[in-house]
């Protein structure tokens, strides 16, 4: 077998809605923490970055404290890159974790490819983070690879 590369990163963008009432006082916003990245893969060894892991992608959730939000991603099938053949990703019911802080106790898992209806603690603070499975060839070619995920947050009245 012999020991290629692949790197890769996922392109982050994090949006917002808010159903805010005058008497808040604290704006909904998402900040994003930190890339997905999966460091180098061999090919022809699917490799699995779970929400827990250092390379998991991290947002930041603010609102409200004890607010009520759902979180809902949209997520990439595949990350395009240098090669010909696209890095195929997959997502699972605990792909993603959410917490006060991460990695932390009492961090809960959740599906990423259903909406995630969250109470925020009552600092008002959130860490969600976000893993995925890869399938990688053993043509997998080497290079970079990247894809867009986004996470939207909307607050509940």
């Amino acid at each position: 077998m012999s020991l290629r590369t692949v790197l890769f990163a996922f392109v982050l963008a994090a949006r917002c809605a808010s159903a805010q009432s005058a008497a808040a006082t604290t704006p909904l916003r998402v900040n994003v923490l930190r890339s997905f990245d999966a460091g180098r893969l061999l090919a022809g060894v699917d490799d699995v970055r779970g929400a827990s892991d250092g390379g998991a992608a991290l947002f930041e959730v603010i609102g409200p404290p004890n607010g009520v939000v759902v979180i809902t991603f949209t997520l990439p099938g595949a990350m395009r890159g240098d090669a010909a053949s696209p890095l195929v990703l997959d997502f699972g019911p605990s792909s993603a974790e959410v917490a006060e802080s991460l990695p932390g106790v009492g961090a809960r898992a959740f599906d990423p490819r259903q909406p995630y209806t969250l109470q925020l603690p009552a600092s008002g603070r959130a860490i969600v983070a976000l893993g995925a499975s890869l399938r990688v060839p053993r043509a997998q070619g080497v290079g970079r690879y990247a894809g867009a995920a986004t996470l939207s947050v909307r607050q509940l009245p």
